[in-house]
């Protein structure tokens, strides 16, 4: 397995990747909005707006996604993002103990795992990936929702997370509402996702901005 991080737009040398990332992206997201009854049809910029999308990769095959974007939870038009706009999600008490939480950092979302992944410790490896890096970029604080699961829910707590609600209706399943503060409550690695996490990182593969006068170099 192997890392990708891509910090969108990339440059035309990372081009072919980025777009096999976003077609997996697109596959797993089609087929989550049927199961839980959303519209199919999704914009593409719920991918290309993201800050960082860490990819999971099985030699040349994603199998494992997840979104970072960058957040201000102390501005008033932070509350206003679509990622709070879910119906029956996130109610007025929920984003009260955001605000009040409050700091710079970051949306984790769009958790995606291949189908013959799941079951796996994938899931819980593509999040702490996303821990860890937002982490070190500084984030004060990290808020994410994900459809409930006792398994991941144990390895978030264990992980330092804030628990915002459990639960909550998203389309035809649940989901719970968590945060982390990992400058005030640093992120734990769980003893058997450790070395993986660190040999992972070791070996990850950071996109290259697209730059325009390369671009207009190269054609």
């Amino acid at each position: 397995m192997r890392v990708v991080v891509f910090t969108p737009p990339v440059a035309a040398s990372d081009r072919a990747l980025y777009d096999v990332a976003f077609k997996f992206w697109l596959r797993m997201w089609q087929d989550t909005h049927v199961e839980i009854n959303k519209p199919a049809t999704i914009p593409s910029d719920s991918f290309t707006k993201q800050s960082e999308i860490i990819t999971l990769f099985e030699g040349p095959r994603p199998i494992a996604q997840i979104c970072l974007r960058f957040a201000d939870f102390q501005a008033e038009a932070t509350y206003h993002d679509s990622f709070f706009m879910h119906p029956g999600l996130w109610q007025p008490e929920d984003i009260a103990l955001v605000r009040s939480i409050g700091g710079c950092g970051m949306f984790g979302t769009q958790i995606a795992v291949d189908p013959e992944y799941r079951g796996t410790d994938v899931k819980g490896l593509i999040v702490l990936l996303a821990l860890e890096r937002a982490q070190k970029l500084g984030a004060e604080t990290i808020v994410s929702f994900i459809r409930a699961n006792k398994g991941l829910d144990r390895l978030f707590q264990g992980a330092g997370c804030v628990v915002i609600a459990k639960e909550r209706a998203y389309g035809s399943v649940f989901a719970d509402l968590v945060a982390f503060q990992p400058q005030h409550d640093p992120i734990r690695i769980h003893k058997d996702y450790a070395e993986k996490v660190r040999s992972l990182w070791e070996g990850a593969y950071f996109t290259k901005p697209m730059s325009f006068a390369a671009e207009r170099k190269a054609a």
